[in-house]
């Protein structure tokens, strides 16, 4: 059983998560898709294409390497600051678990895999590389050495392994209402049950373990882009336990400087909108930051760059040139004024960056 680490680029009405949150995985499917991996309906249509058996030896032994590819490109994405932990631990967790449905329903043998992927390790496959090395690159970024912050992460490792065995986790006959934490009152709320390092929720929800404890040794969970921990049965939420990393800081940086960037942009257009899909004519799918229409009907887009060195991803280093020359459609939802199907003209695309003033 693989770990699926595919995204969809047909997510529909999610059925485990809220429209909000439907949404961001829909935007974070996106941006992965953006760096040229395939996605699981792209492998789904191989595989139903097949003829014969080596066939579909062939694309099952593509589907293994382009979930592999995925999930390397995710951590670089995490090491490069291009994903938050917390965008991170969405895909992780609700994303996969969504894929995993999603798997079920369609009931061929790459949707059963996705199931039984889930089923086995509801952990996700990145969940080891959190404390690892993402935990090591967060300390570098806030100024330790490469070698001292190996050292921490190893020795954050080792009292957190001495402290599981100490309350007898390791080995121990846990009983139904315990949980693999470390906390004063490990008691989980009716309906909430442990699931390796994870909580699962009364309908399923996947809280993962951010391997972080709050001042009173309770462990944090991560769900849905919010924070909890489970004291004597009460399930409590907190504040992210990452809002002092680098990462995190270097991310909301970002995205004030978008959002400033945009209210100065919005002021003189008649119409105008944030996060616009659009499909090229070779097919290229490409996520516009910022796009509007001034009075004399001309087209504006504009992509924000939080820093004056992050790179354009695949999509766009190919996408943008092709919207210059020879425009696009709205795909997605839309938003008013650039609904789906809207045809963009040939626009060139404006990229924006950070100066030493912002």
């Amino acid at each position: 059983i693989e770990n699926n680490a595919l995204a969809s680029r047909n997510l529909g009405d999610c059925s485990t998560m809220s429209p909000e949150a439907c949404g961001k995985a829909k935007e974070l499917s996106q941006r992965i898709l953006d760096k040229g991996l395939p996605s699981v309906e792209d492998m789904r249509d191989k595989l139903a294409a097949c003829q014969d058996d080596s066939c579909r030896k062939g694309i099952w032994t593509e589907y293994r390497q382009a979930s592999d590819a995925t999930i390397n490109t995710l951590k670089q994405m995490a090491l490069n600051g291009e994903l938050s932990r917390e965008e991170l631990a969405f895909i992780n967790h609700e994303l996969g678990k969504e894929l995993a449905v999603s798997g079920y329903r369609a009931n061929d043998k790459i949707g059963r895999s996705e199931q039984s992927s889930w089923l086995n390790g509801g952990g996700g496959p990145l969940s080891g590389f959190f404390n690892t090395e993402l935990r090591q690159k967060e300390l570098e970024n806030a100024g330790l050495s490469k070698a001292d912050a190996a050292q921490y992460v190893k020795e954050e490792h080792r009292n957190l392994m001495l402290l599981e065995t100490a309350t007898g986790i390791i080995g121990a006959k846990a009983n139904r209402t315990s949980i693999n934490i470390v906390g004063k009152g490990a008691t989980l709320p009716t309906g909430y049950a442990p699931k390796g390092n994870s909580v699962i929720g009364p309908k399923g929800s996947v809280y993962g373990n951010t391997g972080k404890v709050d001042a009173s040794g309770n462990t944090i969970y991560s769900n849905n882009g919010g924070y909890y921990t489970f004291e004597n049965g009460v399930k409590t939420k907190v504040q992210s336990p990452n809002s002092d990393s680098q990462i995190r800081q270097n991310y909301e940086k970002g995205k004030e400087f978008e959002q400033s960037t945009y209210d100065k942009f919005k002021v003189d257009k008649v119409e105008s909108a944030r996060e616009i899909t659009v499909k090229t004519d070779s097919n290229t799918k490409i996520r516009v930051d910022m796009i509007g229409k001034d009075k004399e009907g001309n087209i504006i887009c504009v992509e924000c760059k939080s820093s004056s060195t992050a790179p354009l991803t695949t999509n766009q280093k190919k996408g943008f040139p092709e919207l210059e020359t020879k425009g696009g459609t709205v795909v997605g939802k839309g938003k008013p004024g650039f609904e789906e199907g809207s045809k963009i003209p040939p626009t060139k695309v404006d990229i924006i960056r950070p100066t030493s003033k912002d």
